[in-house]
């Protein structure tokens, strides 16, 4: 059986809306009504402002989800309902008719319930920030996690910039030392080294002040030296190992050529827009990304990590079997307190 649901709409109070009857509205019966009057398909479009793609896309959706046709779709000939199409206008007809009344009455203790609503006088509310947080001593937290073959590493620092900052050389330089399947990091402890399936440093991009986090699950008696290697990687990538020209032409393409397709679904459009108001950009900042990306140099991205990761500051939390890898963390010359799991 079909389930339905009802929802409503709060606006400004006119006189035509105040005399309008209540009526059940649904896309897809004002779509079939629309192709019913007009013959076709983009008669429908027009009569009810939208684009052709819009509504023939709505009408396969909806003819997928129904398990039905509801149109005939004939190559030449006008645009005519199917059988079931029809029924469920007529089905649709029949529930105003007999439910007018009660949608009416409904409307009523609605407004009754939200019509005298007004917006508070105070200002609306803004998020206060307190001042950046320095990096602290680094130091590795061990989460005691008896006969556990493999070792969970998180490193996390904070970074001296905010979301709102321009972060596009940041995270193209990022993309060489901690993203990319060919990143430094996980070209080393994955593909030389191959202790672990997969290791990732991001730059957590908030509307504040932004975290950096490297996620590295290895093998347990591989731990310590790891988190070795990592620390290895960061200090070399951010003094005199820097970007190389291969690195360079091959992140400038691959981000370049990958933008379209961040921009195919109507969620990606949707959160391309919420992060330009989150972060505080322009309304064309994706139009200008291709074209800045390809104007970085290698000089840009050394100079971007350099002044924003401070692998001295890192923060190191292990899950982990302790009697294996404490040891191993011991040798590393920093602090480590053990917790177990409560």
């Amino acid at each position: 059986m079909r389930k339905i649901e009802l929802s409503y709409t709060l606006t400004s109070p006119t006189p035509e809306r105040s005399s309008h009857p209540v009526q059940l509205r649904n896309p897809m019966m004002d779509v079939l009504h629309a192709v019913r009057s007009s013959g076709s398909i983009s008669g429908a479009a027009r009569e009810l402002g939208l684009s052709y793609r819009h509504v023939w896309g709505q009408l396969k959706d909806w003819e997928a989800g129904l398990g039905q046709a509801l149109i005939f779709w004939e190559r030449g000939q006008a645009a005519r309902l199917t059988p079931f199409g029809e029924r469920l206008l007529m089905a649709e007809r029949l529930a105003q008719a007999r439910l007018g009344p009660q949608m009416e009455s409904l409307r009523a203790e609605l407004e009754r319930a939200f019509g005298d609503w007004r917006a508070p006088d105070a200002p609306r509310g803004a998020k206060s920030f307190g001042p950046a947080v320095a990096p602290g001593q680094s130091r590795i937290v061990l989460i005691n996690r008896p006969q556990s073959p493999q070792s969970l590493i998180y490193g996390g620092v904070l970074l001296p910039m905010s979301g709102t900052d321009d972060l596009l050389t940041l995270n193209t330089a990022n993309t060489i030392l901690g993203t990319d399947f060919l990143s430094r990091i996980n070209a080393d402890l994955r593909e030389t080294k191959g202790w672990s399936y997969g290791v990732r440093g991001t730059v957590n991009q908030l509307e504040h002040q932004a975290p950096y986090f490297i996620s590295a699950p290895v093998q347990a008696n591989r731990t310590g030296e790891s988190i070795a290697a990592l620390l290895e990687q960061y200090n070399a990538f951010l003094t005199d190992r820097g970007v190389t020209p291969e690195e360079l032409d091959r992140t400038i393409n691959g981000n370049t050529r990958s933008l379209a397709g961040g921009f195919e679904t109507s969620a990606q459009l949707l959160g391309a827009l919420r992060s330009n108001a989150l972060y505080q950009r322009p309304d064309d900042y994706y139009e200008t990304v291709a074209s800045r990306t390809r104007a970085l140099t290698a000089a840009d991205l050394d100079a971007a990590a350099r002044a924003a990761i401070n692998p001295g500051g890192i923060v190191w939390v292990v899950v982990g079997d302790a009697a294996v890898v404490r040891p191993q963390l011991d040798a590393l010359g920093l602090p480590v307190e053990v917790r177990e799991v409560e």
